[in-house]
């Protein structure tokens, strides 16, 4: 019934994931999934090199014209309305469609290149989408940008969430939490891209833990990322305590990633996907936003289970949260040895994932919005007009 489109080599790594995560889980249910898209696909070869069971239309072979006899019945998901993710090549198969706003800011581009943005035909088309129950966000950051936009009641009346899922691996439940795992040492992980939105709130954190008398507690900060380098530039500007010392871990992904994370970490830091890699191992995770400027002096911090609508992170300025904790909140349950706190706040981290974004739950929700979406491939095609004819002429002419 499901149709994901593997569209070229550059699309984002974070929906490759999801849909080789998605197809290895809908196949595991022995639900068929297609995939519509080239041999050269990452996602193709890494499905093909796991051994997952996938139906697969190979665009250099089938002529656009024959797509709909093969496709009927089926529904394609989709997530961005570039023509760089290729839902113009499904136009004459006209099959039913899906839309995944997993990008908070692209729903309101639509019709957006350059100077050009048509709003009012945007604006048909979340109404096209939204009336024929067409459009699920991943989270409320992506609802908030929308309504801030549009400003229109079709988009508050009835809100369908599918948030990012993850595989939950039992064997990588942190249980073993116990009194010298805090004594006079802490281990913290922040996980993110060399990027100064990721960057500039960790540089917070760091700041607002010089401001309190840690003693002689060690504090060992372990950043994940494959970018160090804005980090160190970042961090040598702080004079900071001689107990807080900074390890960079650069190349560890996938298996080796999450039993580093399982072997050395006591308290998470991260927002989106990288949040929840934390919690699902019953690691305390704090969800910190993202910020193109400063973060606010007065920043409140939240714990995952906190979270309100799956939102895993968003501009820190735009959408300030008032409800969060003080930073001596967060730190003190380790800080002061309080095993119990701990104890606490690692199960309900961890309930929290197995709850809302563990990948069986996420996988049956995304069957029901399929079966039930009335929206169809050629409408959302002429309602996203700017991207998908204009964009992609221009792109025919001055290719990247």
């Amino acid at each position: 019934m499901i149709c994901f489109i593997a569209w070229g080599v550059n699309i984002a790594g974070g929906v490759q994931s999801l849909i080789i995560n998605l197809t290895t889980q809908l196949s595991n249910d022995s639900e068929e999934v297609t995939i519509i898209g080239y041999e050269f696909c990452h996602i193709v070869k890494e499905l093909r090199k796991n051994n997952i069971n996938f139906v697969f239309v190979d665009l250099n072979l089938i002529h656009k014209n024959n797509l709909k006899s093969i496709l009927e019945n089926k529904v394609v998901i989709f997530t961005s309305f570039s023509p760089q993710l290729g839902l113009h090549k499904l136009r004459e198969a006209n099959i039913r469609a899906l839309y995944w706003n997993v990008f908070p800011t692209r729903l309101k581009d639509a019709n957006k290149i350059g100077p050009i943005n048509l709003k009012f035909l945007t604006k048909v088309l979340v109404k096209y989408l939204f009336n024929n129950n067409s459009c699920v966000f991943m989270d409320k950051h992506g609802l908030n940008e929308s309504i801030n936009i549009f400003r229109n009641n079709y988009i508050v009346n009835k809100v369908n969430y599918l948030p990012i899922p993850i595989k939950i691996e039992k064997n990588y439940y942190k249980n073993n939490i116990h009194k010298s795992n805090f004594y006079k040492k802490i281990n913290i992980s922040y996980v993110g891209r060399g990027s100064n939105w990721k960057v500039k709130p960790f540089i917070k954190f760091i700041n607002d833990l010089n401001v309190i008398d840690i003693g002689d507690t060690q504090i060992i900060f372990h950043i994940i990322t494959q970018e160090p380098q804005n980090y160190k530039e970042q961090i040598e500007k702080i004079k900071c305590s001689e107990n807080i010392s900074f390890l960079y871990q650069e190349n560890i992904f996938g298996e080796e990633y999450k039993k580093y994370l399982q072997k050395n970490i006591e308290l998470h830091i991260a927002m989106g996907t990288a949040a929840l890699d934390g919690a699902s191992m019953g690691i305390p995770t704090i969800v910190i936003d993202m910020t193109l400027t400063e973060m606010p002096k007065n920043y409140k911090y939240r714990w995952l289970f906190e979270t309100d609508d799956y939102d895993l992170g968003h501009d820190a300025n735009k959408y300030y949260n008032t409800n969060g904790h003080e930073f001596t909140e967060i730190i003190n349950p380790f800080m002061n040895n309080e095993i119990d706190s701990i104890e606490t706040l690692s199960k309900k981290c961890f309930y929290y994932v197995k709850e809302n974004h563990e990948i069986s739950i996420i996988a049956n929700n995304l069957k029901n919005y399929a079966f039930e979406t009335k929206a169809y491939v050629k409408p959302i095609l002429n309602l996203s007009f700017v991207n998908t004819i204009i964009k992609r002429y221009l792109l025919k002419i001055f290719p990247k």
